[in-house]
């Protein structure tokens, strides 16, 4: 097997294709944001029988998802038409019948992954966030507590440099099947990784469950006028309730008179969640008032709905929020910031986001859940159709080496800039640094880490 010292002086170069396959966010923006209260599961038959089920067989699969995109899809009246039998899955059709330059998020998914993240937060996988620094360099954005490589010391800012001995700049997809398995596979990869410091160490980490912990943060800075809040909220699932409402009950204790919302990494989930976020920063003032409104496709625009702000005993009624952003700030959190415009100051701080705003209703059969684009998500102000992300007000680097939430943190010091300054002129200092070793955010899903789209 090649050393890591052979394998640190190799030439490496940057293979694009290879990157989209292995860079991995765990909330990626390559997402369905659901927010039904049950799956619609078709046949109700137990998985042990799918296979026998003249419905579940490929070809009708496939019908199933070519069915579907031609009738209840947003986009209905723009699928490409495709030759069904040129696709070995439903999960590659739909990819191909996605409409651009507006949909990379419907998908494909295993039912039973899906549902147990949502409503139990259960992850299946290495607890990795991943982004190319550089052509070069592929580094952890975020390693999620509870999971296999927290419980094996990796930490954010780490390097991963080689899997199972081969060079990540130089590992072709068969590879990374091979090495990081795809669907339920079990499999146990050795990952070469470095710390900041410079050194090395060869670790071997399982795939496997861990229960996601979606608050990674929450913190209240006093200051002789102000009392700052931030909290670090990576997903919106049903478990995610009990962690908002711990921290919102500390933030009133603490009087907090402002808040830095750091989404930085959070590619959205429930719709209900993310206006229960939202209620409890606006508070009163938007009381029953549209958070969002969902627009479907002129054949069932008959149907289209809003859902409403609500009142909450623990809100901060402030009149702004800073949230931190990022290409993998998506959906519902993109939604958290369209929804308050309307009724408060909403200042963006990081990079533009990704540019979803669109949601999904989970379609179940044969243990396939159906993630297809169903209705626009617009604002009480009428305000939507941002597939190009929403820019963000003050832009600041996100630079992996520090810690998130930190006075080290280029994004946070952005926001207490402009809380102590009023604007973002005190960003020109720091954009002088060097860009290479900012994130450049990839956010493809990968499938061989075993991440489940939220």
């Amino acid at each position: 097997m090649t050393t890591v010292t052979q394998l640190l002086r190799k030439g490496s170069y940057f293979k694009c294709a290879i990157n989209i396959g292995l860079i991995a966010l765990l909330s990626a923006c390559g997402s369905g944001s659901g927010d039904s209260e049950s799956f619609n599961t078709g046949s109700g038959l137990s998985a042990a029988s799918y296979a026998s089920e003249p419905m579940c067989q490929a070809d009708n699969m496939k019908q199933w998802v070519d069915d579907n995109m031609r009738d209840y899809y947003l986009f209905f009246d723009q699928v490409p038409q495709a030759q069904l039998s040129d696709y070995d899955s439903p999960e590659n059709l739909i990819k191909a019948l996605r409409v651009q330059p507006f949909d990379r998020f419907s998908y494909v998914s295993d039912e039973a992954q899906s549902t147990a993240f949502f409503e139990e937060g259960i992850q299946f996988g290495f607890g990795w966030s991943l982004s190319r620094t550089s052509t070069t360099h592929v580094q952890f954005l975020m390693v999620f507590p509870n999971s296999p490589l927290a419980a094996q010391g990796v930490k954010r800012g780490d390097y991963l440099l080689a899997i199972d001995g081969i060079d990540v700049n130089e590992i072709t997809n068969a590879q990374l099947d091979a090495s990081l398995g795809t669907g339920n596979l079990v499999v146990s990869p050795t990952l070469t990784v470095q710390k900041p410091d410079g050194s090395v160490r060869d670790i071997r980490v399982t795939k496997s469950e861990f229960k996601l912990q979606t608050v990674l943060d929450r913190s209240v800075t006093h200051t002789s006028t102000q009392s700052i809040a931030y909290l670090n909220f990576i997903s919106f699932l049903e478990t995610s309730s009990a962690e908002i409402d711990e921290a919102f009950d500390y933030f009133v204790q603490e009087q907090a008179t402002e808040l830095v919302l750091d989404l930085r990494y959070n590619g959205g989930g429930r719709i209900s969640v993310a206006r229960d976020l939202a209620s409890k920063i606006v508070g009163s003032s938007a009381n029953n008032l549209p958070f969002v409104q969902y627009v479907l496709n002129n054949k069932y625009s008959q149907y289209n709905d809003s859902m409403n702000f609500e009142p909450t005993n623990n809100a901060l009624n402030l009149s702004r929020v800073f949230v931190l952003t990022s290409a993998g700030t998506c959906s519902a959190s993109e939604m958290v910031i369209n929804g308050l415009r309307p009724f408060m100051e909403v200042i963006t701080v990081g990079d533009t986001s990704c540019g979803k705003p669109y949601g999904t209703r989970p379609v179940a059969r044969c243990g396939k859940v159906m993630n297809a684009l169903e209705f626009e998500f617009q604002n009480a102000g009428g305000f939507g159709g941002y597939y190009e992300g929403l820019p963000a007000d003050c832009r600041a680097s996100d630079y992996p080496i520090t810690e998130q939430g930190t006075l080290q943190d280029n994004l946070y010091t952005a926001a207490l800039g402009y809380i102590n300054t009023g604007s973002c002129q005190l960003l020109a200092s720091n954009q002088t640094r060097s860009r290479s070793t900012a994130a450049q955010f990839n956010p493809m899903l990968d499938e061989k880490a075993g991440i489940v789209k939220p």
